[in-house]
């Protein structure tokens, strides 16, 4: 007996220790929570709710601010979200979310007791959790204040939820509160917020959403990967068909008994015409997707450089572009055309085309190759923005403007002779003609029209090429420019978009303006933080005179006419000038040109730099440019007029002899790569109108060596 009281004392004690030990535990675990609680509720009551990540929105030209319509180009986020004011969100959504998720939300202070005992009763009858009753407070302070515990189903979130939603209750008012939970809750498919879900879904603004839409968007908060209609839409029309027996129900019970929620505004017939509407989405995107991409991403680059990844990403932008999307459509047809027809026969692979308007350096087409992606046979590398390839003699309008602006004419006579420069070592550089011809003394304008590389190469000789280079930077080039004698014949990488820019000089009087792809950018609240609508007067400047200027222009449109542009030339439609340039073994091809509203770059050429098959400048980038100006000017209907210029600027002219001896197409092929000592060679006089050139006696450096792929 006395054993069984020792067996039965020891038990007791150990019961009673475990349980004073699980009180202890719990006590513990209780004290944690309101620990917990009460951190959180500081925090509820001393800081403001905290802000929401918005999307950046990037737009086409044709946005109006009035409304916000405009064509989207992107939306760059790390959440997909717009936040609208409470009183810009239409009433049926709003009516159509509270008649679903909380239908007393403004009779409560942060949780219902009603709506608990109701789900309680509700969920026993049918053996299973079927109704919750987390008011929209309680959801907000889920998703915001306590994320780390969202995911339970035990007492301590539910004693987070609702000490902490009366905080929230006690600091904010009801519209704070759910204008907040409107514009913070995920609805599926990368979109946070009822803005940002009417555009994923329905491709429209908030206030053209119909009570159908309204009601399928309301049902998405329940399970929003779940119910995303792109993936179910079974699902999600049988949750929007619930939301508006919802909303029919709630209608009734205002109408017998006043509470609680007044839905007078929707009618019984809309209800039912809402039953029996079709769901019609709009076409899925990527959340990152980017229309017209190779426009596109280059202002996103743009605008991480200048305003930071994080503004960018979170503090919602709205960016205007310079984008015209009928000239954009253009460009990527023509481009895909000419490479398809020119692919096999001359292996050619990519194609870049840049478009600027030329009195106001805007960027209006970008096509940056054949096909943007990270597939395969796409690329989202930008040859048109990031592309660093010879012009060839496309580069020889600077040598020649050069001359202009040193005191040179049109009709003084440049030495077009073999020529050779000493290297040192009893070594000589000797330029070529491509058909190894020469013309012996030739007008200057012949030497620019007929593009002689022999005639070009002594011409940079007397100029020097350091003095070229002054030129080529105050027209806007940025790049890695070598003072070489063959950098008249493009031995210098330089970007097509650059080009395109410089070449503007020209028809601009001189005046060289800096480009832009971007009009505007606001923030959030409409403050505009960047306007290039009105500022053109600080972005450009005189970098020729105006005499240079337009007799260029005169020498470039004889290129189109009697050179080596012929296949640019728009004869009757528009007048036009330009410069082609093809490299060693064809493996670059440049046509840069400009009409009297828009200056175009095309380049064709391999990303591994492997030779194409006697692709000149003149041929696919020429035809290319041509067919592009020629659709635009088509398209948009644009009159036929002259270049500008001041008045008694004349320029120079082009002596009418520069057509006799037409030649047949010239690559314009260079040799690079050698340690040159310029000395001018003998035989021919200075030409009597020259100017002090500083090519005489100048060392230039050896040009290093370069590598392919960079």
């Amino acid at each position: 007996m006395r054993r069984i009281l020792v067996i039965v004392r020891n038990a007791l004690f150990v019961i009673v220790a475990l349980s004073l030990l699980t009180l202890i535990v719990y006590l513990y675990l209780l004290y944690k929570t309101v620990l917990e609680i009460q951190e959180s509720q500081a925090i509820v009551l001393s800081e403001d709710l905290p802000k929401s990540d918005q999307t950046t929105k990037i737009y086409a030209s044709d946005y109006d601010p009035n409304t916000g319509d405009g064509t989207l180009l992107a939306n760059i986020f790390v959440r997909n979200r717009k936040y609208v004011k409470l009183d810009e969100i239409p009433e049926k959504l709003k009516l159509c979310v509270l008649a679903t998720e909380d239908a007393r939300f403004y009779h409560h202070k942060g949780y219902d007791i009603i709506a608990m005992v109701r789900a309680m009763i509700t969920n026993v009858k049918a053996g299973s959790i079927k109704e919750g009753a987390s008011t929209i407070t309680q959801q907000l302070v889920r998703n915001v204040f306590i994320p780390h515990i969202k995911y339970e189903k035990t007492i301590n979130r539910k004693a987070h939820e609702i000490l902490l939603a009366q905080s929230l209750e006690e600091k904010y008012t009801k519209e704070a509160i759910f204008e907040y939970y409107l514009n913070y809750i995920f609805l599926g498919a990368g979109a946070y917020g009822v803005d940002a879900a009417a555009e994923t879904y329905f491709g429209k603004n908030l206030d053209e959403l119909t009570l159908a839409e309204c009601a399928l968007i309301s049902g998405l908060p329940q399970a929003p990967s779940d119910l995303n209609p792109f993936r179910n839409a079974d699902g999600a029309k049988e949750r929007r068909n619930k939301v508006l027996h919802n909303l029919r129900r709630s209608k009734q019970e205002f109408e017998s008994s006043g509470m609680p929620l007044d839905l007078s505004s929707i009618s019984y017939d809309e209800i039912e015409a809402a039953l029996s509407e079709p769901i019609v989405l709009a076409k899925e995107k990527e959340p990152d997707a980017l229309l017209y991409p190779w426009f596109t991403s280059y202002v996103r680059e743009i605008l991480y450089q200048k305003y930071g990844h994080d503004q960018v990403l979170r503090q919602g932008l709205i960016v205007i572009t310079t984008l015209d999307t009928e000239m954009q459509k253009i460009a990527e047809d023509v481009v895909e055309k000419q490479i398809a027809a020119h692919e096999k026969s001359h292996n050619v692979h990519q194609a870049a085309l840049v478009c600027v308007e030329l009195d106001t350096g805007y960027v209006r087409a970008i096509v940056g190759g054949r096909s943007y992606g990270v597939g395969e046979g796409e690329s989202v590398f930008n040859r048109a923005t990031q592309a660093y390839r010879q012009p060839g003699s496309a580069f020889k309008p600077f040598n020649y403007a050069t001359a202009l602006e040193e005191g040179w004419k049109t009709t003084d006579w440049i030495n077009d002779n073999p020529s050779k420069y000493p290297v040192g070592g009893g070594k000589y550089y000797t330029p070529h003609n491509f058909d190894h011809s020469n013309a012996g003394e030739i007008p200057l304008a012949w030497g620019m029209i007929k593009s002689k590389n022999v005639a070009s190469v002594w011409l940079c000789n007397q100029l020097g090429p350091e003095r070229i280079i002054r030129t080529a930077r105050n027209m806007g080039l940025t790049s890695n420019l070598q003072p070489y004698l063959a950098l008249t014949l493009g031995a210098s990488e330089v970007y097509p978009i650059e080009m395109a820019s410089a070449f503007a000089t020209f028809p601009q009087q001189g005046m060289f303006i800096k480009n832009t792809p971007i009009l505007y950018v606001m923030d959030q609240n409409g403050i505009v933080l960047e306007d290039n609508r009105f500022n053109i007067g600080y972005r450009k400047y005189q970098a020729l005179s105006e005499n240079t200027a337009y007799t260029m222009v005169q020498l470039m449109q004889a290129v189109n006419s009697r050179g080596t542009g012929g296949r640019a030339n728009l004869g009757s439609l528009m007048p036009s000038g330009g410069k082609t340039g093809t490299t060693d073994e064809y493996r670059d091809a440049m046509y840069i040109g400009y009409t009297p509203y828009y200056s175009t770059a095309v380049w064709c050429g391999n990303d591994d730099h492997s030779r194409m098959r006697r692709m000149f400048g003149g041929t696919l980038p020429a035809k290319a440019w041509h067919d592009f100006n020629k659709r635009v000017i088509e398209a948009k209907n644009l009159p036929k007029k002259q270049f500008e210029k001041s008045p008694g600027v004349t320029g120079q002219g082009v002596p009418a002899y520069v057509s006799r001896g037409a030649e047949t197409e010239n690559t314009e092929t260079h040799v690079g790569g050698e340690s040159v000592i310029v000395s001018k060679p003998d035989g021919i006089p200075t030409p009597p109108s020259s100017g002090t050139g500083s090519g005489d006696g100048d060392a230039i450096k050896p040009r290093p060596p370069k590598h392919r792929g960079e």
